[in-house]
């Protein structure tokens, strides 16, 4: 079944998808994308049709980029997977869980989707459309041996390509042809995308895929630059100042998306990916940079990645008691609420979210009351 039903012309499709004729090929690819993954949606016949799609990426003839588009829509799987844990304790991300989880202990009631993170297990529930969707996903994954072989392919839409699907897959065994990749490749759109498979792909403090990713660190493509950035915060421990300045001012920086960007399309995306892989253990100096972007705010901005990165840093220790007053903050806590109130960050949506998850008034007239009576009171 497809999304119209029995798959019954997806056979055919499948083999017009091969076809030398430019207008053929494209009218298969167009269907094929409606049938097989219509909506984010998947089926039984997403996954069916995957090892076809390998197939004709792997080959030598017409339509391969068109089955690397077929074959990202089919893995599509709403988040690339998340597996750097941290030594030092956890993770921003992981911190962000564990407040949403709370959030939805306190307010049952709340609809799961004004939270941007979609933690799958939490959110999704166990439907024939996820089963296929994850089947379809695990599909894709499947043919990782080709993507790698892809890396080394003349053609540098081809290699973007492969670099995505692995970054979608990721997976120690591609670490090798990466860093092989990274140090020899020309183009910097792939070389961004190398980063992010690098990133994804690879071990904590590998001397060997750092060397490869600083190669990029410097180059003059913006992109290029910033994947490098991303891909050594995530592989890093505790990345420099520079580093961590560098994405965090790429995280409120409006963009336009970039096609075959795995993160959303958006950088900004990308490096609130990056740092939320970081423990705050490992990072005192984070809190400061980040406070720093509030400090120079901008109308222009989009802030509510650095307000989400900056609770989980300053608030580590979990949400405050129904209690808690303002004077009983830290003075880095208190700035940030005083941020809040003088830039009206609670207007922009999805913030009241991250207040909501960390008990702090999430309204703006009430977040300006609470910290003005706290402190009277006090």
């Amino acid at each position: 079944m497809c999304a119209y039903g029995p798959a019954t012309e997806v056979p055919e499709l499948l083999t017009a998808l091969g076809s030398a004729d430019v207008a053929r090929r494209g009218f298969a690819r167009s269907e094929l994308g409606h049938m097989l993954a219509h909506q984010g949606s998947k089926y039984d016949a997403s996954a069916a049709a995957v090892p076809f799609l390998i197939e004709i990426l792997s080959g030598t003839g017409a339509g391969r980029h068109e089955a690397y588009e077929l074959l990202a829509l089919i893995s599509d799987n709403d988040e690339l997977p998340r597996h750097r844990t941290r030594a030092a304790g956890p993770s921003l991300v992981e911190l962000t869980r564990r407040r949403f989880e709370w959030r939805l202990s306190r307010r049952p009631a709340d609809p799961a989707e004004r939270y941007p993170w979609q933690f799958g297990e939490i959110v999704a529930p166990e439907t024939d459309e996820r089963r296929w969707q994850l089947r379809a996903y695990e599909a894709v994954g499947a043919g990782l041996t080709a993507y790698v072989e892809i890396l080394d392919d003349p053609d540098p839409r081809l290699r973007i390509g492969a670099a995505h699907l692995i970054a979608a897959h990721p997976a120690p065994g591609a670490v090798p042809a990466l860093i092989a990749r990274l140090t020899t490749e020309t183009s910097p759109m792939v070389a961004a995308s190398l980063c992010v498979a690098a990133g994804q792909c690879g071990e904590t403090g590998d001397p060997a895929l750092l060397s490869a990713l600083t190669l990029w660190r410097d180059a003059p493509h913006r992109l290029a630059h910033l994947a490098a950035l991303m891909a050594i915060a995530q592989l890093t421990d505790a990345p420099d100042d520079a580093l961590l300045t560098e994405l965090a001012i790429c995280l409120i920086e409006p963009d336009d998306p970039i096609e075959d960007w795995p993160f959303h399309d958006r950088p900004s995306a990308g490096a609130c990916w990056s740092l939320e892989t970081l423990a705050p253990a490992d990072n005192p100096a984070l809190p400061g940079i980040l406070l720093d972007q509030l400090r120079h705010h901008r109308a222009e901005g989009f802030y509510y990645n650095v307000v989400e990165l900056l609770i989980g840093t300053l608030f580590a220790d979990g949400p405050l008691s129904d209690d808690a007053r303002f004077a009983a903050l830290t003075p880095e806590q208190q700035e940030l609420v005083e941020l809040a109130v003088r830039h009206h960050l609670l207007a922009e949506d999805p913030m009241p979210s991250a207040f909501a998850g960390i008990n702090l008034p999430h309204e703006e007239v009430a977040l300006a009351v609470w910290s003005e009576l706290s402190t009277t009171h006090s």
